[in-house]
Order: C-alpha cells, then sequence, then structure tokens
C-alpha cells in the first residue's frame, strides 16, 4: 500500500522534489579534508515530531562513534579498524570501508538539540531530534 503525502506540496512530483532538495541541501556540508575520510550512507525523514537520522555504519563498535551537534550541524565521526588479521595475505581485493569516516548534516531551525537522543544496533547509527512546539505543524479547523 503506498501511502500518499501530498498535503504540504500538492502533487506527488512537488514532494519528490521538495524531499529530494531538503536532503540535498542537509548532506551538502561535508568535513574539510574529505578526500582522507569515507562518508556513512545517510537518510533522513522528517515527521510531526521532529527529525530522524539514520547512518549505516557495518562493522563500527558503537564506542568508536563520535557524535556532537555544534553551530547548527549534526557530526559524526570516528574509525572502522580493519579486519585483517597479523598475517599479511598473499592476495586481497576489497570493496569495504576502513579508516576515518565522518558526516556532518546541517540542521534546520526550530529543533531542540539539546533533547537529541541517539542509538546504535546493527551498524545502523539512528538519531531524533524533536521539533519545538512552534515549528510543529497546526491544524486549522476551517468554519
Amino acid at each position: 500500500m503506498q501511502e500518499n503525502n501530498t498535503q504540504c506540496c500538492g502533487t506527488q512530483e512537488n514532494v519528490e522534489q521538495a524531499v529530494n532538495r531538503l536532503l540535498q541541501d542537509a548532506f551538502s556540508a561535508q568535513p574539510q579534508d574529505a578526500e582522507n575520510v569515507w562518508l556513512p550512507e545517510a537518510e533522513l525523514e522528517e515527521t510531526a515530531d521532529g527529525m530522524n537520522f539514520r547512518f549505516e555504519l557495518p562493522g563500527v563498535a558503537k564506542e568508536a562513534v563520535s557524535l556532537e551537534i555544534r553551530e547548527g550541524e549534526l557530526v559524526i565521526s570516528g574509525e572502522k579498524a580493519s579486519n585483517s588479521g597479523k598475517t599479511e595475505p598473499l592476495r586481497r581485493y576489497s570493496e569495504l570501508s576502513y579508516g576515518r569516516f565522518a558526516r556532518t548534516v546541517r540542521l534546520e531551525k526550530g529543533l531542540l538539540t539539546a533533547k537529541a537522543a541517539a542509538s546504535m544496533k546493527d551498524g545502523v547509527l539512528t538519531v531524533f531530534i524533536p521539533k519545538a512546539e512552534e515549528a510543529k505543524p497546526v491544524k486549522v479547523k476551517i468554519d
């Protein structure tokens, strides 16, 4: 069953354009030394109550992840250690990412960053930041 969410923008195409624009704006801020880090895959969802962010960090222990909110940005960083053993392999092919990672997301105004909550399960870091009451949508009754 496909949900029809056209209330904010009028048509499904406009909704998709708005979401794409939101994602591009939010995920455009990247670390200064982006060449030396890998970027975790990310997902963003806005609900009536706040913003949900999910970052894929397979093989990364939660103790190796740093999460900060500063100057209007959500910043995750850390390091994923290589799983290679003490012996040097004769041959190796890998598409896995190791080493330092970082991802910076610009936050919209109207979020209660002091009430942010985060958890990590099965290699996915989830961050929820609630909206301030004045930023939540309000239904207006038509008389």
